[in-house]
């Protein structure tokens, strides 16, 4: 037989089992998986932003290259410019006599804009848009090659060659 034990309600009370607190905020796991997911997220945009950087870098570097000619050969640093050719191209035509074929360009040149760049491999070819001071606006085909790591002129062609990435 059970002990006995007094009414409720004549000043006894029954045992009431002790309550947990109740916890606040997010369980200890989900906040882990936040944490790692914005970890992932980060480092995925951390890839894609150096990704883009390199890409660009890659792609500007030829353009940079046939800009710096144009302006040497308008400003009329034909030493500078004569420079940037690669060493075929230094082999076809001597420093005097590239002075003497592109003197003709210093200040004629209004404007010039690159339209297109390809590369492939270790080639780089640009197309670009040259307007020069009498305002018949023309297209210019820069042929680069890589040479030792930089960019150098192998040719350039007044008219689109046949050859030409994307004819």
């Amino acid at each position: 037989m059970p002990p006995e034990q007094p009414p409720v309600g004549h000043g006894y009370m029954p045992p009431v089992p002790p309550t947990t607190p109740q916890k606040k905020g997010f369980p200890r796991g989900a906040k882990i998986a936040i944490i790692a997911g914005v970890s992932v997220l980060v480092i995925v945009a951390i890839v894609v932003v150096l990704a883009i950087l390199v890409f660009v870098n890659v792609v500007s570097k030829p353009a940079d290259v046939a800009n710096s000619y144009m302006k040497d050969i308008n400003q009329g640093s034909l030493s500078t410019a004569y420079g940037l050719l690669s060493s075929a191209a230094k082999a076809d035509v001597s420093s005097s006599e590239f002075d003497d074929a592109v003197s003709q360009f210093k200040g004629e040149i209004a404007s010039y804009r690159t339209t297109n760049i390809h590369i492939i491999n270790s080639a780089a070819y640009i197309d670009m848009d040259v307007t020069p001071a009498s305002g018949q606006q023309t297209t210019w085909y820069f042929n680069l090659v890589k040479e030792q790591g930089d960019w150098k002129i192998l040719r350039i062609d007044y008219k689109k060659p046949e050859n030409w990435p994307n004819s």
